[in-house]
């Protein structure tokens, strides 16, 4: 009797076993009906940035200088770069051409000149960052940089734009309307200005404020990566 019973207790094991190996061959293989799935988007955070700037402000003028016969005025005043920034814009300057490499001393005499007006950025800048500036330019010339933008108050000299680094000097040829709209940036609003005066550096000159002044504006510094990176 008890041999009999183990036959049918095995008999019902492998049976369960088949039955089993069937289902999962079955799930595997034979795919399943319809499956709704249901796509959830991601949650998008919105940041907000505020006082976000153009890149005309990026790439603009920090510094309005007016050397006179016998002084140098400097101002920083948001407002005064912005008119004179505007300036430019709407009286560009004509075709651009490489003028010479300057030793420092002629490089350091030629910006000592008086009776100019000088927009100064606070690092060096290429020529397509500010081509608002110019009825057009040359192909090529676009990557040049510059720091510095001289305008005489002689009519018959041309507009010179400098690099510091290279000592590179280019003319550009002055534009037809008159720079008393300039002039009147300075006139109108001494009480923006102050007195500098001349400093020799490694570099370059550079015209520095007799007493302090405040600043009411980001300068934007762009890091140069190196040649070699590990």
């Amino acid at each position: 009797m008890k041999q009999v019973d183990s036959k049918w207790i095995s008999f019902i094991l492998y049976a369960l076993v088949a039955t089993s190996l069937v289902l999962t061959w079955r799930i595997m293989s034979v795919p399943s009906g319809a499956t709704n799935i249901q796509t959830i988007a991601p949650t998008q955070t919105s940041t907000s940035i505020s006082n976000v700037k153009s890149m005309e402000e990026i790439f603009s003028p920090h510094r309005l200088t007016f050397h006179t016969q016998s002084n140098t005025f400097v101002a920083s005043d948001e407002r005064i770069i912005k008119h004179a920034d505007s300036f430019l814009k709407n009286n560009q300057m004509g075709e651009i051409v490489f003028d010479s490499t300057y030793a420092k001393e002629t490089y350091d005499e030629f910006i000592l000149k008086r009776n100019r007006i000088e927009l100064r950025f606070p690092a060096a800048v290429p020529i397509e960052m500010i081509s608002r500036y110019f009825n057009s330019v040359p192909e090529g010339m676009g990557k040049n940089s510059i720091n510095r933008i001289l305008i005489s108050t002689a009519v018959e000299e041309p507009i010179y734009l400098l690099d510091d680094e290279s000592r590179n000097v280019y003319t550009a040829e002055r534009f037809e309307g008159s720079i008393e709209p300039l002039m009147r940036l300075y006139s109108a609003n001494k009480d923006f200005y102050v007195n500098a005066n001349a400093y020799s550096f490694k570099d370059t000159i550079k015209f520095l404020p007799q007493s302090d002044v405040t600043l009411n504006r980001v300068d934007y510094l762009v890091e140069k990566t190196t040649k070699q990176l590990f």
